[in-house]
């Protein structure tokens, strides 16, 4: 993964000396927040993610500094669509409570930004201009890396530190945050820290998978052959190191 970082000492830094604005435009379309992220047409959200970049490191500031998630996806939207959504330490969803934290902020206007951001930092109690881990990955889609990019911008303009994860799942970046913070955010039920990361991710789901399979299949192996439809989207890639780990399927029967 790349680690991305800048060093500041304002609060929001989202102002150049001149006092204009970084960060892309905002299209001029108002987004919410809900269950699914922000999802949109691909075009309208380079301002969206900068702005999740940023909101994204305030969040870890109110947990002290742990880690959160943004995922770059619109899941099974059409192509040109895109989205993101943004995972709490935990490893879950956004706590609602910042959802609309997160609508003012996506939709504040240009000149505004800053002042909603110092807004949000107001209302949760963060009072300092340092810390901050956001760790960022995407699907497939044609445009996800630039807005990937956008989002890692956000953040660094903030000065968190933002890591990227490059193509993950969904599920794959909840796993990786959850365990990069351990018990100070997941509590007991937490796996090793080895496990934060893709291969982690990988070795959880397939000993847990074999572990289900009955002891009559001699050696481990499959009674029958699994079919995973990946949808044309990130599965697929990420499908194939896991299902090199996984016992071997069956042999037709000979004729």
């Amino acid at each position: 993964r790349t680690l991305h970082t800048t060093t500041i000492g304002a609060r929001t830094l989202l102002c150049s000396a001149a006092g204009r604005m970084i960060g892309p435009p905002h299209p001029g379309v108002p987004l919410a927040y809900g269950t699914a992220g922000f999802r949109a047409r691909a075009d309208l959200l380079d301002s969206t993610f900068f702005r999740m970049g940023a909101l994204a490191v305030l969040r870890s500031r109110s947990r002290g500094g742990l880690a959160v998630g943004l995922m770059v996806t619109a899941s099974h939207n059409a192509e040109p669509d895109n989205g993101i959504k943004l995972v709490d330490p935990d490893g879950g969803m956004l706590d609602v409570s910042w959802e609309p934290h997160a609508s003012a902020v996506a939709n504040a206007a240009d000149a505004d930004l800053a002042a909603a951001l110092d807004a949000v930092a107001d209302a949760v109690g963060v009072v300092s201009a340092g810390g901050g881990r956001v760790l960022v990955a995407r699907d497939t889609r044609p445009h996800s890396e630039r807005l990937s990019a956008l989002a890692l911008d956000g953040v660094s303009h903030l000065g968190g530190a933002g890591e990227d994860f490059g193509l993950l799942t969904t599920p794959q970046l909840h796993h990786i945050v959850r365990h990069a913070n351990g018990g100070a955010a997941g509590g007991a039920h937490v796996g090793p820290a080895a496990w934060a990361s893709e291969g982690g991710y990988a070795e959880m789901l397939c000993t847990a998978f074999a572990a289900l399979l009955p002891p009559d299949l001699g050696g481990g192996g499959l009674r029958a052959p699994l079919t995973v439809d990946c949808a044309c989207g990130v599965g697929g890639p990420q499908l194939a190191p896991i299902a090199q780990r996984l016992p071997p399927p069956p042999r037709p029967p000979a004729r």
